[in-house]
């Protein structure tokens, strides 16, 4: 085949392909990250929380329910913004201290709750307190029922996950309980 040929064949398909009415849709896929109320179970949306107490304790715009925040751990912030993060956290800490407002949780493990103040809840009517823990992989592009089918886990990543739920059970007098759960999720 000559040169001229070629180019008359591929200049034809490319045109063809570039009128076509149909063409083929591309496929892409995202994930997306966003929060969810604990109180209304909706989506808590940009600009929708508050603080009365100067960031001691934060509500829902919505629902005015009472959510917490951990902070970001420094090891998931990027390498070049860590210095500056760390130093508007100690002037954050610094400022609150000079305003008498009590210190934010550290961003140590374990310190997701510290925000909310529970210094005025009491424990007294709780009689009972049980805890039930299940551990389930759940495979790529999967789902697992989790609490007695209460809880429906989906997996929509590419990479197979090992899901664990923990159930606790409070129960107050012999007619009300509260249930609450936790999730973790690793690499299976």
């Amino acid at each position: 085949m000559d040169k001229d040929l070629k180019k008359l064949i591929s200049e034809t398909i490319t045109e063809t392909f570039v009128t076509a009415p149909e063409k083929l849709i591309e496929r892409g896929t995202r994930e997306i990250q966003y929060d969810i109320c604990p109180h209304c179970k909706t989506e808590i949306h940009e600009r929708h929380e508050y603080t009365e107490d100067g960031g001691v304790s934060w509500r829902h715009s919505d629902c005015k329910g009472l959510i917490a925040r951990p902070e970001t751990p420094l090891e998931e912030i990027n390498g070049w913004l860590r210095p500056y993060v760390k130093e508007s956290r100690i002037q954050r800490q610094e400022a609150r201290q000079e305003l008498g407002y009590a210190p934010l949780p550290s961003d140590e493990p374990g310190g997701t709750m510290a925000a909310v103040n529970t210094t005025n809840l009491s424990t007294e009517a709780v009689n009972d307190v049980a805890e039930n823990e299940e551990s389930k992989p759940v495979g790529a592009r999967d789902y697992a029922r989790f609490a007695n089918d209460m809880m429906n886990f989906v997996n929509a990543s590419n990479v197979p996950l090992k899901v664990t739920v923990t159930e606790f059970t409070a129960k107050a007098g012999d007619v009300h309980s509260v249930k609450s759960y936790i999730v973790r999720v690793e690499n299976g």
